[in-house]
C-alpha cells in the first residue's frame, strides 16, 4: 500500500519536516522522564547514605529536570495536536476530493449514504482505530527507546532480558491480525449500512406518517440498529481480549526486570538506588510496551478500512479535450442494459443549434437517453459520438463546459441565493438579476428579506416546487452554455409561469434537448424535432403538425395525454 496512493496515508505523512520536529519533543520528553526516574532511584541512596549537599544538589537538579520535562511536555502536547487535527482535515478533504474526481457511471454505483459513511462513520473509525494508535504507537516506541538506553547504563544483564521480553507482547497482535482486520471491516460495513438504511427512512417520513406505519418503522429501525451494534460489539470484545493479553505480557516483563534488579542487590552488584531507578525505569518499558502492543492490534484491524481509500486512477491523460461541440451529438445502434434492457438500438443525432423535445410514456427511457450523454453509463453497446469521438474516449469535463444540465428535482447547497446561483464563483458570465428575470423568479427574490444574500437553509422550505425549478433554470444559463439538457425541469410549474420560461428558452440561442411530459401544443410546435420514445427505442420523430398528421405513436400519446 503506497503513501501516495492512499487518501488515508498521504494525510497522515503529509509533512515529513513536522514529524521530524515532533520526533525531536518526543525525543527530549522521553530522555526528562527517565532522568526523572533514574534520579527518583538515586534519592533511596542519597536518604541512606548521602550528606546535606547531596540533598541540596539533588534537589536543584530534580527541580531543574522537573520544569524542563513539563516543557517539552507542553511543547510535544501542542504540536502533536496540531499535526493531529491537520491530517484529520486532510483525510476528510482527501476523501471528498477522491469522490468528485469519479466520473458520473462510478458514482452512481454506490448510494449516497455509502459516501456519506465514508465521510463520516469511516472518517471517526480511522480516528480511533488508526490515527490516534499511530500518534500513541510512534510517541511511545521512543519512549521505549530511550528507556532501554538508560537501563543499560544500570545493568547489561537486565536490558537484555528486557529486550527479548519484550518481543512477547509487541508480537501477539500479528497472531490476531486477519482476523481483528475482518472484524473492523464488518464494522465499517455494518455503520455504513445503517446510515443508507437510516437515510431511506427518514427521506420516506411523509409517506410513513401518512399510513400510520410508526410502528413498523420503529421494528425496522431496532433491527438495522441492533445489527450495527453487533458488528462493534463483536469488533471492540475480541480487541479488548488480544489488547488484555498483550497488557498482562507487558507486566511480566517489569516484574522479571525487578526481581532480577533484587537478585543482583542481594549480591552487591546494584545499590538499593540503581534497583528501584530500574523499578522505575522500568514502567516507562512496560507501560509503552502495553500501549504499543494493544494499538499496533487496531493498527492491524484498520487495513481494511485504509484500503477502501487507495487513490481510484482515471486516465484522463490519454482522453480528448473538447473546446466547443460544433457538429452535434449522435447515438449509433445504442444499446443500454442496467439489469434489463433500458435503451434498445437507439440511432439518432442531435444537430447544433436545434430545438429536440423527447417524450413517451412512464419508464419509456427519456432520461437514461439524455443521461447518457452526460456519460451516467459507460457500460453500453453500440456508440455516442460528439463531434465525431466517442463519448469514452473524451475527457468528460470538457463535454460539461458546453452543457448546462437540470433534472427534475433542484440540489440546493447551505449558502445564499447568489452561491446557489454561482456555485460560489465570482466570475459568472452573465448577471445575476438577468438569469432570475430569463426564469421569471425575480420578483420573489426580491421579496425576500435579503434579497440575493437570504440564507438557502432556512428559505428553501419557504419555496414552492416551481419556484425551485425556476431558480434551477436560472443556474443553468449562469455560465452561458451552448447546449442545455432540460429533464422534466419545468414539471412542476404553472400554467402561467410553463409559457413564459419555456418560451424564454426556445427564444434563446442554444442547442435544446428537453425531457418533458406537458404535450402543451403552443409549446410543442416551437420544437424543430420530437422525438418519441417506446419501450426502449425510438419509434418516431418529426415536428408536431407532421406527428399529429401521422396518427401513430405521438397522436396516441397526445390524446390520450
Amino acid at each position: 500500500m503506497k503513501k501516495r496512493n492512499n487518501v488515508v496515508l498521504k494525510a497522515l505523512f503529509h509533512s515529513p519536516l513536522k514529524i521530524l520536529g515532533l520526533t525531536i519533543l518526543y525525543i527530549f520528553t522521553a530522555i526528562f522522564v527517565n532522568i526523572l526516574s533514574k534520579d527518583l532511584g538515586t534519592a533511596f541512596d542519597i536518604g541512606i547514605s548521602g550528606s546535606t549537599n547531596d540533598f541540596k544538589d539533588y534537589a536543584i537538579k530534580i527541580t531543574l529536570t522537573l520544569a524542563l520535562l513539563l516543557a517539552f511536555q507542553f511543547l510535544a502536547n501542542v504540536f502533536e495536536q496540531k499535526y493531529y487535527f491537520e491530517t484529520l482535515k486532510r483525510t476528510r478533504l482527501g476523501i471528498f476530493n477522491e469522490i468528485g474526481k469519479k466520473p458520473l457511471y462510478k458514482f452512481i454505483e454506490k448510494d449516497c449514504g455509502e459516501y456519506s459513511s465514508s465521510l463520516i462513520n469511516d472518517v471517526k473509525l480511522l480516528e480511533e482505530q488508526f490515527f490516534n494508535p499511530v500518534r500513541l504507537t510512534y510517541n511511545h516506541v521512543i519512549k521505549l527507546i530511550i528507556a532501554i538506553v538508560f537501563v543499560i547504563q544500570i545493568n547489561v544483564g537486565i536490558t537484555i532480558f528486557i529486550i527479548i521480553a519484550s518481543f512477547i507482547p509487541v508480537l501477539i497482535p500479528n497472531l490476531f491480525t486477519k482476523k481483528l482486520s475482518e472484524k473492523f471491516s464488518n464494522y465499517s460495513v455494518g455503520i455504513s449500512n445503517y446510515t443508507m438504511n437510516l437515510n431511506e427512512l427518514l427521506e420516506g417520513y411523509d409517506v410513513i406518517k401518512t399510513y400510520n406505519a410508526e410502528d413498523s418503522i420503529k421494528f425496522r429501525h431496532n433491527e438495522i440498529n441492533e445489527a450495527a451494534l453487533t458488528t462493534k460489539r463483536n469488533a471492540y470484545n475480541f480487541l479488548g481480549i488480544v489488547s488484555n493479553i498483550a497488557a498482562i505480557t507487558s507486566i511480566f516483563v517489569m516484574m522479571g526486570a525487578l526481581l532480577i534488579g533484587m537478585f543482583l542487590s542481594i549480591h552487591g552488584i546494584l545499590t538499593v538506588g540503581e534497583v528501584f531507578a530500574i523499578t522505575f525505569i522500568s514502567s516507562n518499558i512496560t507501560a509503552p510496551l502495553s500501549t504499543i502492543s494493544s494499538n499496533f492490534s487496531n493498527i492491524k484491524g484498520s487495513k481494511k478500512i485504509i484500503q477502501k481509500f487507495n487513490n481510484e486512477e482515471y486516465k484522463k491523460d490519454e482522453l480528448v479535450e473538447l473546446n466547443n461541440i460544433n457538429k452535434g451529438i449522435e447515438f449509433k445502434n445504442y444499446f443500454l442494459t442496467i439489469n434489463k434492457p433500458i435503451l434498445k438500438n437507439v440511432n439518432y443525432t442531435f444537430e447544433i443549434g436545434k430545438k429536440y423535445a423527447i417524450v413517451g410514456g412512464s419508464g419509456s427511457g427519456k432520461s437514461s437517453l439524455v443521461k447518457s450523454i452526460l456519460g451516467y453509463y459507460y457500460d453500453y453497446s453500440g456508440d455516442i459520438f460528439v463531434d465525431g469521438l466517442e463519448l469514452r474516449t473524451i475527457n468528460i469535463n470538457s463535454v460539461y463546459d458546453n452543457i448546462s444540465y437540470v433534472p427534475q428535482s433542484v440540489s440546493f447547497f447551505q449558502g445564499t441565493i447568489r452561491d446557489n446561483l454561482s456555485y460560489f464563483k465570482s466570475n459568472t458570465k452573465l448577471k445575476l438579476t438577468e438569469v432570475l428575470e430569463f426564469a421569471n423568479i425575480y420578483k420573489k427574490i426580491q421579496s425576500l428579506p435579503n434579497k440575493l444574500d437570504t440564507e438557502i437553509d432556512r428559505t428553501v422550505s419557504e419555496l414552492s416546487g416551481g419556484e425551485k425549478q425556476r431558480i434551477g433554470i436560472a443556474r443553468s444559463v449562469v455560465e452561458g452554455k451552448q447546449i442545455f439538457i432540460l429533464d422534466e425541469a419545468t414539471s412542476a410549474l404553472d400554467g402561467k409561469n410553463y409559457n413564459i420560461v419555456e418560451n424564454n428558452i426556445l427564444e434563446k440561442d442554444i442547442t435544446l434537448i428537453t425531457v418533458t411530459h406537458r404535450l402543451d401544443k403552443n409549446i410543442l410546435e416551437k420544437y424543430d424535432d420530437i422525438i418519441v420514445l417506446e419501450n426502449g427505442e425510438i419509434v418516431e420523430n418529426g415536428r408536431f403538425e407532421d406527428l399529429i398528421d401521422k396518427k401513430s405513436h405521438f397522436y396516441q400519446l397526445y390524446f390520450g395525454n
